[in-house]
């Protein structure tokens, strides 16, 4: 199992137990919403067949749906995310920043930063995330993978400590994770589960979706290249669990609305302690790659 960076030094008005919440179930807003992101990007080339995968930058507001007595009672924050496909790669981007408050009455702030570069053919991966909490670096990965079809192996520059991780036959990659889940969904089955490597953790995790439930309309209509936003809309329920967990406790579930064209205008995911919202506020059009 992967190994977090050791904190040498807590944030000020941070009690260990703290960070450590927040170490941990914070980085699952990034990976919640990068299912919404990479689910989307997936879905063009996975339902429709030969179509063009729209490149795009969206921006998403970040809000508070529910939360438990005595955990974050106020969240705001935003994620920007670029998607694009190079002749070789699918690649994404994203910086996402919240901030929290009456964490037993403290401020806190968390940024983070993710990029991956998957090939083509799902067979290699880059990959890079740090996250800081109130500015101090907290979570630091990155590395690359790859694979065939006997398993495969992660090596990682940061921690500069971590050992190599062997992935077991079958593991997929996130662009390839989310080709098999709408290829699922197109055939009409009622779900699909799948061990995946996760680059915003560097581990790798289960996860199950399934395919149900009516996407929801925005609460506000975004900015920029609206067109982007027709087509049919789908659901998927995404819930992750640690591949090696023995009580059945999921990480994290996230409810993803996913268009034909790969936008996807809103996520919802589940904490345990807290519910929070992703919705969509703006979008542009990005231009495809000139490829021979």
């Amino acid at each position: 199992m992967m190994q977090r960076n050791n904190v040498e030094t807590l944030p000020p008005g941070l009690r260990e137990e703290e960070t450590r919440y927040l170490d941990m179930n914070w980085k699952r807003i990034t990976q919640s919403l990068l299912a919404a992101v990479l689910g989307g990007f997936s879905a063009s080339a996975t339902v429709h067949a030969g179509a063009n995968i729209a490149s795009h930058e969206a921006s998403y507001s970040l809000t508070l749906l529910e939360a438990e007595p005595g955990s974050e009672t106020t969240v705001e924050g935003q994620y920007l995310v670029r998607v694009d496909r190079s002749c070789q790669a699918n690649r994404i981007a994203t910086y996402l920043q919240v901030h929290l408050s009456n964490v037993n009455g403290r401020p806190v702030s968390v940024e983070d930063t993710y990029s991956i570069s998957e090939s083509l053919d799902g067979s290699a991966l880059t990959f890079k995330s740090r996250q800081t909490l109130n500015g101090q670096v907290m979570h630091l990965v990155q590395g690359e993978a790859s694979k065939g079809k006997d398993g495969g192996k992660v090596v990682f520059v940061e921690p500069s400590l971590q050992r190599d991780l062997l992935l077991a036959s079958g593991t997929v990659f996130p662009f390839e994770a989310m080709e098999a889940t709408l290829v699922g969904m197109a055939e009409g089955k009622k779900g699909i589960n799948q061990i995946m490597f996760d680059p915003s953790v560097g581990d790798t995790v289960m996860v199950a979706d399934l395919f149900v439930g009516t996407p929801s309309a925005l609460d506000a209509p975004p900015t920029g290249d609206v067109a982007l936003l027709q087509g049919d809309l789908r659901r998927t329920v995404s819930t992750y669990y640690e591949l090696y967990a023995t009580d059945g406790t999921p990480i994290t579930t996230a409810i993803v609305d996913i268009l034909p064209n790969g936008v996807s205008p809103r996520a919802v995911f589940d904490l345990g302690k807290v519910k929070a919202l992703a919705e969509l506020t703006g979008i542009r059009k990005l231009p495809p790659p000139q490829c021979d």
